[in-house]
C-alpha cells in the first residue's frame, strides 16, 4: 500500500508492521516490543501523517477464533490474546495522538469481534469525532481461494475513523446485494479451513486507489 500510494500523488509515508523490518537494527516492528512502540511513536510525532492506518491483529480476535475458543491449546490461546489485546491498545495510543494533532486515523478490526470489546476500544469509538462503520471486503477487490478455487472474499471488516470521507469509502458494500449473485464468493471462514491462502495485494491497492481519490491534492 505504502509503494501504491505514490502512483496516487500522495506522500509513500511509512510501514510499521511485523512484515516490516527496522532499518536500524534489521529486526521487525514488534509492537510488543517496549523499544519499538517508543520508536513508533517518535516516528508518527516526527513525520506527522495525515492519516494513519492501524489494525488489530487478526488472530486472536477472529470470529473463527472465537468459534474454537474452548478448542485446541487453551493456554496458547490465552497467550495470543495477551498479545493482541496489547497490540490493540497501543494502536489506539496511536489514534488519539492522530486526534490531538487535528490529523486523521483509520483502524481496522473484524467485524463483531472481540476487541471492541477492550475498555479502550470502546473509550474510542465514544470519542465525539470517531465513526464506526461496516464495509465489504469483496467491495474493495480482496480476493481469497477455497477448494473451488478464487473468489472476491466474502466478509465484512469493522473500520473506526475520524475522517468521514474515509468512513465513506471503507463503508462500500458488495454490488450483489442490489443486484444479485454477480460474482462467485468465498467465505473466509470456510476458507481458511479448507485452504488457508489469502490474497490480499489487490485489496490494498483498490483501497488505496479509494481513500487516494479523497486525500490525493487533486482528489
Amino acid at each position: 500500500m505504502v509503494a501504491y500510494a505514490t502512483s496516487l500523488g500522495l506522500s509513500p509515508g511509512f510501514a510499521l508492521d511485523l512484515a516490516v523490518n527496522d532499518p536500524d537494527n534489521g529486526m521487525p516492528w514488534d509492537f510488543h516490543v517496549p523499544a519499538k512502540c517508543e520508536k513508533a511513536v517518535a516516528k508518527v510525532r516526527e513525520e506527522k501523517p495525515k492519516l494513519l492506518i492501524g489494525s488489530s491483529l487478526c488472530t486472536p480476535f477472529s470470529l473463527l477464533q472465537n468459534l474454537l475458543k474452548n478448542k485446541g491449546n487453551i493456554e496458547e490461546k490465552k497467550r495470543l490474546l495477551a498479545r493482541g489485546i496489547k497490540h490493540v491498545k497501543f494502536c489506539i495510543q496511536l489514534c488519539r495522538e492522530q486526534i490531538s494533532k487535528g490529523r486523521y486515523f483509520l483502524h481496522e478490526h473484524p467485524n463483531a469481534g472481540t476487541s471492541l470489546q477492550i475498555p479502550e476500544m470502546v473509550q474510542l469509538l465514544m470519542h465525539p469525532d470517531v465513526t464506526r462503520t461496516e464495509g465489504d471486503m469483496r467491495a474493495h477487490s480482496m480476493k481469497s481461494q477455497d477448494a473451488k478455487g478464487e473468489g472476491l472474499a466474502k466478509q465484512q471488516a469493522g473500520w473506526a475513523t475520524n475522517a468521514p470521507y474515509v468512513a465513506e469509502q471503507v463503508s462500500a458494500q458488495c454490488s450483489n446485494k442490489w443486484k444479485g449473485a454477480q460474482d462467485r464468493h468465498v467465505h473466509l471462514i470456510l476458507a481458511e479451513l479448507e485452504l488457508p491462502r489469502f490474497i490480499h495485494q489487490p485489496y490494498a491497492q483498490q483501497s488505496s486507489k479509494d481513500f487516494g481519490a479523497n486525500l490525493s491534492p487533486t482528489g
